[in-house]
């Protein structure tokens, strides 16, 4: 990240989106079997959040914030 939107943009991306992943690895920390293996449904899951997270930057964030994959320049609308 390069710019103070990008930043901007990480920081609510994981506000909105770490609670999420947070609940979901402390699940499979409690239910991983004894080689560590997660119930099938749990790791269903935990794809479907990482899918929809990279949909909701994709689809949304990107957008406002830019592209957090690259290096940017710093724009005027948010200032250096």
């Amino acid at each position: 990240m390069t710019t103070k939107k990008q930043r901007v943009g990480q920081a609510l991306l994981l506000l909105v989106w770490g609670p999420v992943i947070a609940i979901l690895i402390g699940l499979g920390k409690v239910l991983a079997d004894e080689e560590g293996r997660i119930p099938r449904w749990l790791g269903w899951l935990l794809g479907m959040a990482f899918r929809a997270i990279w949909a909701t930057y994709d689809g949304f964030w990107k957008g406002i914030f830019g592209d957090g994959e690259r290096t940017m320049e710093e724009d005027s609308e948010m200032g250096k």
